[in-house]
């Protein structure tokens, strides 16, 4: 609250290029066009964007591109064939364009809209206060953790005597990383801003791990910390010397894709001490965002599953009498599963993971949820199902119980997964999806912005794939609306929330 006061007062002296300031920082985003309305940044457009050309960057590297990404070049960005097949939210067009070194002024109003909230005297009343209060401590826990982790792992290379062999990938110097902090608190402050109007309206409900002091993430907290800090020295090493953890793991029961070690993370996806960190390292990672981008993935699961049976969304998370079939594809350590079953209480939920690890995550994450909130559950309610299996194919367990003709669910979601793929598995993940649906049911994808999403960050959008991240490249330049379209989907609806995307599908009735 201090700094956001010390902004809203004196941010132009602050921040502006030239002017003398503390931190001699550029400038940050326009923040005008975000509509006032709490409906305006979900009420879709009434028809898709009008095409338009566009030129981008390639992202430099230290690293080769594949031969996709060239040809990929010679094309529009994907972010720009997106509006010749979605419609596309306003949201949309907002993040299109804001470049958060731009416009001292609409910055610090955006900083005084999360104060107003925070009083109580906002367009959300107590529910935006509860809401903002909540998430900015969040967001100053999780960005003191990321800066704790970061200076502990400056401080033990200081004190090693060697350094790495071969070529290392240049520190980030104190005006960068200030720079960079700030502009997280500013993508921080819009995620809130979107995610909050909808938790206001009543479109979706409060985050219900901020109702309750007896969820999971606030039990051990400090042995979570000292986790955090140690997985943090060790992965920033790695990454400084560009050398990736080894897998423990041998053999042909995963893919070769799937035994890389994704953000020089320990043991990949394939150890307990993965799955207990993940969460942790990957908010630092977002400033605690990462949840409010993640419920992109809810207003067209909770549309949908209303229109099928003909009713409200408020009777659909009473229905236990019909309910619907939701299933999540790379379900991770179930957290984001946790808020759709909040949503959808009586829905009969299914979960893919190919980590055994992750899955016994998610159960626990899971079961924590049944505890706390079983008043919205009632006898006989659907629970939830784990399968561990690839999500390149419909797990044979799921396809023994339900009937092998495939078209069981009115929804199946994916998050942030397809970027970790190599386009033939994306393929097969979209077959998947397309298999595992009802004719007219609902296929979601939410994951990483692509070229053209945000024009002023294509130039460094692709720096991600140094992070071992070999698949970004190829999946930053994929038409993925193309891709499920081949596949049989119709294409419907694009959003976007900071650094993610969502597309929504429809499997044709005939």
């Amino acid at each position: 609250l201090a700094l956001m006061s010390l902004l809203l007062r004196g941010g132009n002296k602050l921040l502006a290029p030239g002017a003398g300031g503390v931190l001699g920082l550029p400038c940050l985003a326009s923040l005008s066009r975000l509509p006032a309305a709490p409906s305006a940044l979900v009420r879709p457009l009434s028809t898709p964007a009008a095409s338009q050309a566009s030129s981008f960057d390639a992202p430099s590297s230290s690293s080769s591109s594949s031969s996709s990404d060239a040809q990929a070049a010679d094309c529009p960005a994907p972010g720009v064939r997106d509006a010749e097949r979605f419609r596309l939210t306003p949201s949309t067009e907002f993040w299109r364009t804001w470049d958060p070194r731009q416009d001292v002024p609409s910055a610090r109003a955006l900083v005084a809209h999360a104060l107003t909230e925070l009083t109580g005297a906002g367009e959300g009343g107590r529910t935006s206060q509860r809401y903002f209060a909540s998430h900015l401590l969040r967001t100053s826990a999780f960005a003191s953790l990321g800066a704790a982790g970061f200076l502990t792992h400056a401080a033990t290379s200081a004190m090693r005597m060697t350094t790495p062999a071969g070529p290392t990938i240049a520190q980030p110097t104190p005006a960068a990383l200030a720079d960079a902090g700030y502009r997280a608190l500013l993508e921080a402050l819009a995620a809130y801003r979107q995610d909050g109007r909808r938790v206001a309206a009543g479109e979706y409900a409060f985050p219900w791990d901020m109702e309750s002091s007896r969820h999971p993430q606030y039990r051990g907290v400090l042995r979570k910390a000292a986790r955090f800090m140690f997985e943090a020295t060790q992965t920033l090493r790695r990454r400084r010397a560009a050398e990736p953890d080894n897998l423990w793991v041998r053999g042909s029961v995963y893919p070769e894709y799937y035994k890389n070690t994704y953000h020089y993370q320990t043991d990949g996806w394939l150890s307990t001490h993965s799955s207990e960190v993940y969460e942790t390292s990957t908010e630092s990672l977002f400033v605690g965002r990462q949840d409010a981008m993640q419920r992109l993935v809810l207003p067209p699961l909770m549309d949908h599953l209303a229109n099928v049976a003909g009713r409200g969304a408020s009777d659909v998370q009473q229905d236990q009498h019909s309910p619907p079939r939701v299933l999540e594809l790379a379900c991770g350590t179930g957290r984001l599963g946790t808020f759709v079953r909040d949503n959808l209480p009586y829905a009969e939920y299914h979960a893919v993971d190919l980590s055994p690890f992750y899955l016994e995550r998610a159960r626990s994450n899971h079961r924590a949820w049944e505890k706390l909130r079983g008043a919205k559950l009632a006898r006989g309610a659907a629970g939830a199902h784990f399968y561990h299996d690839s999500i390149e194919r419909v797990p044979d367990e799921l396809a023994r119980v339900l009937g092998d003709d495939g078209g069981w669910f009115d929804a199946v979601y994916c998050v942030y997964t397809f970027h970790e793929l190599p386009m033939e598995a994306r393929e097969a993940a979209v077959r998947t999806m397309f298999q595992a649906l009802k004719p007219g049911g609902v296929a979601v994808l939410v994951d990483s912005i692509q070229l053209g999403d945000r024009e002023p960050l294509d130039r460094s959008i692709g720096r991600f794939g140094d992070f071992n991240e070999p698949h970004y490249r190829g999946y930053i330049s994929t038409d993925l609306g193309a891709l499920f379209e081949r596949a049989g989907f119709a294409c419907v609806e694009k959003e976007m929330n900071s650094s993610s995307k969502r597309l929504s599908f429809m499997k044709p009735t005939t």
